[in-house]
């Protein structure tokens, strides 16, 4: 997946730029344009704390994403895999 940071008056979070066939985001179901706004219930304010947050965990880890989609919230879990 490929992110930028994103806030705005409403949310704070990553877009996602890109997902790539095969991954574990693309099997989760996150789209690219989701804002990813919460990793395991923690806000995500920046890019860099989503890697802080994804480098703590190990390949096989499932991880639970809050995603903002068109305005309306949903939550993923996310099966991660190695890189």
């Amino acid at each position: 997946m490929n992110y930028i940071s994103y806030s705005n008056k409403l949310n704070k979070g990553i877009y996602v730029a890109d997902v790539q066939n095969d991954s574990a985001a693309s099997k989760a179901g996150i789209q690219t344009g989701d804002v990813i706004t919460k990793f395991d219930n923690e806000e995500i304010e920046s890019y860099k704390d989503f890697l802080t947050k994804l480098y703590s965990k190990k390949p096989g880890d499932t991880v639970k994403l809050t995603i903002n989609r068109n305005g309306s919230t949903s939550t993923v879990n996310v099966k991660l895999g190695s890189s």
